[in-house]
């Protein structure tokens, strides 16, 4: 005799929430459905922005819950790559 409660408004398995940020149209956190790639997420997000390089994200990769997708951002310098200084 249980109805469905505001648990069944919930995020559950079904469903992924994942930021965006970068150069997409709108950036921010999207829901998408289970298995959802990474172009799913950008679908999601508006799309990327005119110019925006998305060479370097695999498109096909399946996301996860909580996740952060960055688009059209250059890659951080690994540690040490810098001068040491004298």
């Amino acid at each position: 005799m249980g109805a469905a409660g505001p648990a069944a408004s919930h995020t559950s398995a079904r469903s992924l929430v994942v930021a965006v940020s970068g150069k997409v149209r709108r950036p921010g956190v999207v829901t998408v459905p289970a298995g959802a790639r990474v172009i799913d997420v950008l679908k999601a997000a508006g799309g990327p922005l005119p110019g925006a390089d998305i060479g370097m994200l695999n498109l096909a990769r399946k996301v996860a819950d909580g996740e952060l997708v960055t688009v059209g951002m250059p890659a951080a310098a690994p540690a040490g790559s810098g001068s040491t200084g004298e």
